[in-house]
């Protein structure tokens, strides 16, 4: 448990630790009963939001195995780790969409997403991409690759299609 204690030096021991506060408005909280108890909550909440996002953070990480002809999904980290092998025949499409969002002023941001879809049309982003061309080049590499059919569908903007996103 964590304790705060606070002497009129402008000194902050939280357990062990020694910090020379010098602050007028932590000083203010410091010295009432309720000013520690909301330091302690929002001391405590950023320690639990910090392990929340260790655990269980998007951490999407692939690889392409020519050998085995699988793509190979892990998502999040230790035991909320999520795994997904698609095997190269039951990839049905690779399909490149535009994103257009607003940006600052008002101005388009585009970006060009490349997915995989299955047989059952679920969806695996597998690229983001600023630079049409080079998202049409991995496309294309990408589907002789996989052995499948590339769809352009960049005319439409932010296309979803009647998918079910996986990753």
């Amino acid at each position: 448990m964590l304790i705060f204690t606070y002497d009129f030096n402008r000194k902050v021991v939280i357990g062990s630790l020694e910090f020379d506060m010098d602050f007028g408005f932590l000083n203010s909280l410091q010295q009432n009963i309720f000013g520690k108890i909301v330091i302690t909550i929002c001391t405590i909440s950023a320690i639990g939001i910090f392990i929340i996002d260790i655990l269980f953070s998007g951490n999407c990480d692939y690889y392409i195995d020519i050998l085995t002809k699988k793509i190979h999904y892990s998502d999040g980290k230790w035991k909320f780790k999520r795994e997904i092998n698609i095997d190269f025949d039951k990839i049905k499409n690779v399909v490149l969409i535009e994103n257009m969002v607003t940006g600052e002023e008002g101005n388009k941001i585009y970006s060009y997403q490349i997915d995989v879809y299955d047989a059952e049309l679920n969806a695996y982003k597998l690229y983001v991409l600023q630079d049409y061309d080079m998202a049409n080049n991995i496309a294309k590499t990408l589907g002789e690759i996989v052995e499948a059919e590339v769809i352009d569908w960049t005319h439409i903007e932010n296309y979803e299609g009647f998918i079910k996103r996986i990753l």
